[in-house]
């Protein structure tokens, strides 16, 4: 019994002691693996986070960083001072082997040579920048001969002017920091009167860089000074001023003076106004300098920006001195491909001369970007136009085109047909909303193509064509609405029975705006102010709902009742300076029953020669 009892004992005892050992080398084994993953898991970590970091600095800031401090070094170590009224040129077998060597890493620069410093240069050079700032304003001038340049890096701005072939002479201002295969010329097809042996754009004979005009500001007060003895400008007119300055540093007197620089018909001042905003600002960054333009006599004003950048986008700002010069802003696609086929100069490579810019990048910028709409309509004193315009309102009643009804006017046989209700119209709905997007429009270049050719077929005599062009101009006239918010006459035609809508006579218009103007009280020497489309130089609003400017806006101005003749006042559609006596003396005429409308008239004109032909 006790043998057992301590041979139990014994191994329960082993027993225990070896639990103990496992429970310790379990305990050792958990401590050691809880320490291997507590490194893993830091190594891990720390690769994570550096991987994430390095993909930040190379796409983020890197980019970004090579852009905007590769020139700064260069001009610290290249460009030299301006001496002697002669242009700096830089030194091209210095500059291969010296250049940015803290951007790029001072192991990589070591055994970079002169060919692989070109090849990174074309990746990083920002030719879209410099293509986006040059091209629009240049082919928004009917022909752009003298250009002035205002800031840095002036050479990959002189190259881009260069490829137009208008151009006749370049004045630069402040001095070029940048390498000089950036303003290299020689595979441009320039003329060689201009260019017959150097590379360098800055060689060009219609290039002048003096040192006078190493300070603009003092160079423009000067030139925009007044001849008090001729009591005129006494200055040199460029058609487009290029300027890439910081917008900060600059000063109303200043943008007077560029103002005061520009032809007074068609001058354009285009400049940089840096990144574009994100659309979380409370005011926009750029409207003081807006604000700026607007107060010196700029009287169209556009922003738009670039996407190609390779950091965020940038925007740009084009300012015309006279608002009618906008129609070139807003040429069509075809247009601007046919001018640049016309204009820009090819590349002895066959490569392309433009590289970002064409007809449809063009277009695009037409429309001003979102962002600033934003930002735009945060301020108080535009509501209005921001509630009208950015959308429609689903609360207010929009009344079918089943609703109405055309027959004979009310107004007698000389009003031709007219629109009836069939049922009570309530107030302050518009009618056939769902119909404005389909209505027909005639852009500037499209009506100037139609009255040039009703003009030349009726000087060559074939009156058969005559008969054609003029009812289409007639249709057009007679039943669209013509605005200027394109710089020239551009005309919205409804495409449903709303064309049919008569003027109402003598204040009784029951459709459109609430207006006191009619045509007996008008003024025919004086468009009335609310009318004006020129007082309101920048309206992003308007710049990017255009279509919807032109064929909405109009709500019942009182209940019609069922069985009424629906009218609306013409005059509240009639903003051409040029016509604005014709067009009220028109609807008096029309009103006192001394005058017929256009369409009835064509109509008339066509029944009577086709009864002499008869006959």
């Amino acid at each position: 019994m006790i043998q057992i009892q301590s041979s139990t004992t014994d191994k329960t005892s082993g027993l225990q002691i070896r639990k103990t050992r496992v429970f310790e080398d379990l305990k050792i084994y958990v401590n050691l693996n809880l320490k291997t993953w507590c490194i893993i898991f830091g190594v891990v970590s720390s690769s994570l986070i550096s991987f994430s970091l390095g993909l930040v600095a190379r796409f983020v800031f890197w980019p970004v960083f090579v852009e905007f401090s590769f020139e700064r070094n260069c001009a610290q170590t290249q460009c030299d001072s301006i001496e002697n009224g002669s242009l700096p040129l830089v030194d091209d077998s210095s500059l291969k082997r010296r250049t940015s060597v803290t951007k790029i890493g001072k192991q990589e620069a070591r055994t970079l040579n002169s060919t692989q410093i070109n090849e990174r240069s074309i990746v990083y050079q920002p030719f879209h920048h410099y293509e986006t700032l040059v091209h629009p304003a240049m082919i928004s001038h009917p022909n752009p001969r003298r250009v002035a340049i205002i800031g840095r890096e002036t050479g990959l701005k002189l190259r881009e002017v260069l490829k137009h072939s208008t151009v006749e002479e370049v004045k630069l201002f402040y001095d070029n920091s940048l390498p000089s295969e950036w303003s290299d010329c020689s595979n441009i097809e320039i003329d060689d009167a201009f260019s017959p042996s150097s590379e360098s754009c800055f060689e060009d004979s219609r290039v002048y860089f003096t040192q006078r005009f190493s300070n603009p500001r003092a160079w423009f007060q000067e030139n925009a000074g007044i001849d008090e003895e001729e009591e005129t400008k006494a200055n040199e007119d460029f058609d487009v001023i290029v300027m890439d300055i910081d917008i900060k540093d600059l000063d109303a007197e200043f943008i007077e003076d560029i103002h005061n620089s520009l032809d007074e018909d068609s001058g354009i001042l285009v400049a940089h106004l840096g990144m574009t905003p994100t659309g979380q600002e409370l005011v926009d960054p750029a409207a003081h300098f807006k604000q700026m333009l607007e107060q010196t006599g700029f009287e169209s004003i556009h922003v738009f920006d670039d996407e190609n950048s390779i950091s965020s986008p940038r925007s740009y700002i084009v300012a015309f001195v006279d608002f009618e010069a906008r129609k070139y802003w807003y040429q069509s696609e075809a247009d601007i491909e046919l001018l640049l086929h016309q204009r820009i100069h090819k590349m002895r490579s066959n490569e392309p001369t433009l590289l970002y810019f064409d007809g449809p990048t063009m277009v695009s910028y037409q429309s001003p970007p979102k962002i600033y709409e934003r930002v735009y309509c945060r301020d108080p004193a535009h509501d209005e136009e921001c509630s009208e315009y950015t959308g429609f309102d689903p609360s207010i009643v929009n009344i079918p085109l089943t609703d109405i009804q055309v027959r004979n006017s009310s107004l007698g046989e000389q009003a031709g047909r007219g629109l009836f209700a069939l049922k009570t119209l309530p107030s302050n709905s518009p009618i056939g909303m769902e119909e404005h997007s389909k209505n027909f429009f005639v852009s500037p270049s499209t009506w100037d193509i139609i009255e040039c050719t009703f003009d030349w077929l009726g000087e060559k005599g074939i009156t058969v064509a005559v008969s054609e062009i003029g009812g289409l101009e007639a249709f057009i006239d007679g039943y669209g609405f013509a605005s200027r918010l394109l710089g020239e006459k551009s005309w919205s035609i409804d495409s449903g029975i709303l064309e049919f809508m008569n003027h109402g006579c003598n204040g009784t218009a029951n459709y459109g705006y609430h207006s006191s103007l009619t045509e007996w009280n008008a003024d025919t020497n004086t468009v009335p102010e609310e009318l004006d489309t020129t007082d309101s130089p920048y309206n992003i609003v308007f710049d990017r709902h255009l279509r919807q400017v032109f064929d909405s806006g109009d709500y019942t101005i009182r209940n019609i009742a069922e069985g009424e003749e629906i009218f609306s006042n013409y005059l509240d559609y009639s903003g051409e300076v040029e016509f604005w006596e014709h067009e009220v003396l028109t609807l008096r005429g029309q009103c006192a029953g001394e005058a017929y409308g256009t369409i009835t008239e064509y109509e008339m004109t066509k029944k009577k020669d086709h009864v002499s032909t008869f006959e």
